[in-house]
């Protein structure tokens, strides 16, 4: 099967745990594109093939305290420069590689390429929990 996966940047937990699921998926004989932001894609590239940089959202902090405008302002000034190459990337994809499926860890590129081609979408990370599920009261 050819699977979009798709990796956040921000932090390494992510990258982490969709490596060892890609281990296993390309184990299993499935035709991998793997897409990263940040840190997570130098770690990916170093371990498979098939790895495109993107760009991502990113946290500033400072103290381990979150700085919301500086967060902002990078991820403003980020977009500019990054989405343009997104976009490319984005193309790319559709026209060489033609997935059947997404898995996406967190990552807000990969869930707009299943959305918007109408492709079965597996979101792994632990984040969606929060508007996928529901808890009785």
């Amino acid at each position: 099967m050819r699977i979009l996966y798709g990796v956040v940047g921000e932090g390494m937990g992510h990258a982490i745990r969709s490596a060892v699921v890609l281990e296993k998926l390309i184990a299993g004989g499935h035709d991998i594109h793997i897409v990263a932001s940040g840190r997570a894609h130098g770690f990916l590239a170093d371990r498979f093939r098939n790895v495109d940089p993107i760009w991502g959202l990113t946290m500033a902090t400072a103290d381990n305290e979150v700085q919301k405008r500086l967060t902002a302002r990078d991820n403003l000034l980020g977009a500019i420069e990054g989405m343009p190459a997104n976009i490319r990337s984005y193309f790319e994809v559709v026209g060489k590689f033609s997935p059947q499926v997404v898995i996406s860890d967190f990552e807000s590129y990969s869930w707009l390429f299943a959305k918007t081609h109408r492709l079965p979408l597996i979101c792994i990370d632990n984040i969606q929990i929060i508007n996928r599920c529901t808890r009785p009261v």
